[in-house]
């Protein structure tokens, strides 16, 4: 990244369309993107900043815009495609909101070892509200307004508990993270070091690693991850496309904790996934397959499960993709127009224990469960 260049003109900085257009020019040169790069990142600007909230691209109801970036104009997922076997919608386990009229427009969600749910509803144009359910109890809830002062989040792109029941919600627009107790007691603290500090940038996915008490905060612009501590302290960035992890990246947008105190990373130009320790030394460079090369064309956000699975999921083109430690696809699951489940719209997702994935189905208010079993 160039040295002049100025944090403050990130993205999610940019509330003008062609503020945004121009600082995607500005630096284009020191990404070292293609034009047709560019031209997908830049495309998050026909939209406003709500509706792309979860990835860079416009709308995958834009037909026009779907079959350019997929070259696969004509073609409905099959229901004999042996890669998605694995999974299966479990009615059973699904999680709805019907007999709750005060669920508006859930947005993100997080499930606890203990079954409990957390999750973020859209409440008004104004407020965000926290819930915590125990089954269908309501444990407590509280509200957050929407906006740029403190005590404010700007527009939320992911959520995380810890351990002891604290949220620490990444704030996409105002690029910062804000930590609530489960009570809803704002962390003035954590707020003031980290607002001291100004250290995100481009930020779209983050993780914690408990047993070190770390954030770690991916930032698709800069090339990094950034590690903060859970009470606020900055420590340190990884940036990757300075080659001194011994490989260099282009854009890092989802990262995941492993095993071991090891983390991943997924660079969708380059189409690796990566693994490094917390001192951003090298591990396993796992090319992705040419079949998620061709249908993920930006992955944006990546979960690991409790036996190595690596989950990467395309919000656009409405994709879920299964690799195990070896770099294997192991499993497709494809939602929206194009596949066998039409009618589901693929939102925020978490794999809270071993053969349960969960995601949000943004037309339903639904919580669906994806039962899953790779074979070795």
């Amino acid at each position: 990244m160039a040295d002049n260049l100025n944090e403050k003109q990130g993205l999610d900085d940019c509330t003008d369309v062609q503020a945004v257009v121009s600082a995607f020019e500005n630096f284009h040169n020191s990404l070292e993107l293609s034009e047709d790069d560019l031209s997908i990142l830049s495309s998050k600007t026909q939209e406003s900043f709500e509706d792309v909230k979860f990835d860079l691209l416009p709308s995958f109801e834009d037909k026009e815009v779907f079959d350019d970036i997929s070259g696969e104009s004509d073609i409905i997922k099959s229901t004999d495609d042996p890669l998605t076997l694995p999974f299966t919608l479990s009615e059973e386990d699904e999680i709805n909101f019907d007999q709750n009229p005060e669920i508006v427009n859930p947005i993100l969600f997080r499930i606890l070892p203990d079954e409990s749910l957390w999750l973020l509803d859209h409440h008004e144009e104004t407020l965000f509200r926290f819930y915590h359910y125990k089954g269908k109890e309501l444990i407590h809830s509280f509200t957050i307004p929407r906006g740029t002062e403190k005590f404010c989040i700007g527009y939320p792109g992911g959520i995380l508990i810890d351990e002891e029941n604290n949220i620490y919600a990444l704030d996409v627009e105002q690029q910062t993270v804000h930590k609530f107790s489960g009570e809803g007691e704002y962390d003035t603290n954590f707020h003031d070091q980290l607002s001291r500090q100004n250290v995100l940038g481009n930020s779209r996915d983050f993780d914690i690693i408990e047993n070190e008490r770390l954030l770690l905060i991916s930032d698709f612009v800069r090339g990094s991850v950034r590690k903060i501590s859970l009470d606020g302290r900055d420590n340190g960035e990884l940036r990757f496309r300075e080659e001194t992890s011994g490989f260099s990246l282009e854009c890092v947008t989802g990262v995941a904790s492993g095993k071991n105190n090891r983390f991943y990373v997924i660079d969708p130009i380059q189409k690796v996934i990566v693994d490094f320790d917390l001192e951003g030394n090298l591990g396993d460079v796992l090319p992705m397959e040419p079949r998620s090369q061709m249908e993920m064309p930006f992955c944006s956000q990546l979960q690991m499960d409790k036996n190595g699975y690596l989950f990467l999921v395309d919000y656009e083109t409405q994709e879920i993709h299964a690799y195990n430690a070896l770099g294997q696809l192991k499993g497709v699951f494809c939602t929206g127009p194009r596949s066998i489940l039409p009618d589901i719209r693929l939102g925020f997702f978490d794999v809270p224990r071993e053969g349960r994935l969960y995601f949000l189905n943004r037309l339903t208010r639904h919580i669906h469960c994806l039962q899953y079993h790779f074979p070795e």
